[in-house]
């Protein structure tokens, strides 16, 4: 079985700058954040997972399970890009953990290579719009 992930355009949105938007899921809950895009096997290319946390902390990610590689970007509770992890690879065992440097409010997760491709950059301003935080 193929699952895409797949958004409508009423769903929320995080915009980047001018420079692009994209349709997310949110994650908001701990079970939602733990299997965050694992079982899916593609995401659309304007689509997006945001994790949203009740507080600001340093934050780990990993990429077990997942069938695709994928871009991260870091998101201060000011709404600022504070950094980034780029082309993610898939894992299945012995997976490594992704830190954030700071601590963070929220986490984009997007197809890899777009954070080059629309050229997103450390202090980027986020707007989030339509997401009830």
């Amino acid at each position: 079985m193929v699952i895409i992930f797949s958004i409508m355009n009423s769903s929320p949105r995080v915009c980047i700058e001018n420079k692009k938007c994209f349709n997310v899921k949110i994650s908001d809950n701990s079970l939602e954040r733990q299997i965050g895009l694992s079982n899916h096997t593609s995401l659309e290319q304007n689509s997006g997972m945001l994790f949203v946390f009740s507080e600001s902390e340093i934050q780990n990610f990993w990429m077990k399970n997942m069938r695709f590689n994928i871009d991260l970007i870091w998101i201060d509770s000011n709404l600022k890009i504070i950094g980034f992890e780029k082309d993610m690879v898939i894992c299945w065992t012995n997976c490594p953990l992704y830190s954030s440097d700071f601590p963070i409010k929220y986490v984009l997760e997007i197809n890899s290579g777009l954070i080059d491709d629309y050229n997103f950059r450390i202090n980027d301003s986020v707007n989030l719009d339509r997401v009830k935080i």
